[in-house]
């Protein structure tokens, strides 16, 4: 999903200086357009309800219950926002819980200037990031597979999608049908992918196929 010509980015955390570092180094990439900056995580929901952008820097310091909680409500008010976490938890578990809920980028707290602008570009650009520092133990993979016999977690409208791709149906196509943009058309085929670890047509393919979906559903 390419990045659109200008996208804003919403930056969250209970650090100022951090946050201050981050809104002068956002704010000078091409494309991007800082447009808040919350003194508390706890604003943070309601400034996204409410201003709805398309991209959120989230530092915390550890994946306490609590915190993956808090980005549960960010993903909640904000379905299609990509989320950069930044944090210092190495916890495999938590990792992992923190994608399943829908983030799109982890990188760990302190990571270089160059890390973070990779991560976030991969974020803007509708992929998907995991720190390189992580890699030893995690693998995208294995962070988004999902356990066996786990029941499907996906929105109407992630379901929607995913069945109009396996009827062969272009984004453009899908876009025309439900009165979606093309944009939220491909996050929401993103989203879907990425709750339940597939990574190309094939594989929503074979996951319709072994739902008994067809081309003419």
């Amino acid at each position: 999903m390419p990045a659109p010509s200008q996208q804003r980015i919403a930056l969250f955390g209970d650090q100022p200086i951090m946050l201050a570092g981050l809104n002068a180094l956002v704010g000078a990439v091409p494309g991007a357009t800082v447009i808040g900056v919350p003194l508390t995580i706890f604003d943070a929901v309601e400034f996204t309800r409410l201003q709805s952008p398309e991209v959120a820097i989230i530092c915390i310091g550890t994946l306490t219950p609590a915190s993956l909680a808090f980005l549960g409500r960010i993903l909640g008010v904000s379905p299609l926002i990509l989320i950069l976490l930044v944090c210092e938890d190495r916890d495999s578990r938590s990792i992992r819980a923190a994608f399943r809920l829908g983030i799109a980028g982890y990188l760990l707290n302190g990571a270089s200037t160059d890390r973070l602008l990779q991560a976030l570009a991969a974020v803007r650009g509708g992929g998907l990031y995991l720190d390189g520092g992580l890699e030893a133990s995690l693998s995208m993979g294995t962070i988004l597979r999902r356990p066996s016999g786990a029941g499907d977690d996906l929105s109407e409208r992630e379901m929607q999608v995913l069945r109009l791709v396996v009827s062969s149906n272009s984004n453009k196509s899908i876009a025309r049908q439900t009165g979606l943009s093309i944009r939220s058309v491909e996050t929401y085929r993103f989203r879907a992918c990425k709750k339940l670890g597939l990574s190309s047509r094939g594989d929503i393919m074979r996951y319709g196929s072994d739902r008994g979906w067809t081309p003419f559903d």
